[in-house]
């Protein structure tokens, strides 16, 4: 299992973002000329910038609650927003936090 620090801001539960997507599966990379950062996982692509509460999702702009940020030389994103977005199920078990395949949970 893999383990990694989080950060809370405006009430959102904030996650490393290279870290929870690539042990999701999925590829990440940064963009150092506009600061920011491209999630795709099986035919979801999220774009983010840094500093900014809005996000592409597939071609199309969304709003998120809490924006995208630097902390340490870590790109930090809402855990929710992001995996809900790759399909993914996230809940909250004695303070861990845990993503599945949603997928999965509707076979089961």
């Amino acid at each position: 299992m893999k383990k990694a620090r989080r950060l809370l801001q405006e009430n959102e539960t904030m996650v490393p973002i290279r870290f929870v997507s690539e042990a999701l599966g999925a590829e990440v990379t940064w963009d150092g000329k506009k600061r920011s950062v491209t999630i795709v996982k099986d035919d979801n692509r999220i774009e983010l910038v840094i500093d900014q509460k809005e996000a592409i999702v597939n071609c199309r702009r969304t709003s998120m609650d809490s924006q995208t940020i630097i902390r340490n030389a870590i790109t930090l994103v809402p855990v929710r927003f992001v995996n809900e977005n790759l399909n993914m199920k996230v809940f909250f078990d004695n303070g861990e936090i845990v993503i599945t395949d949603a997928k999965e949970q509707l076979e089961e």
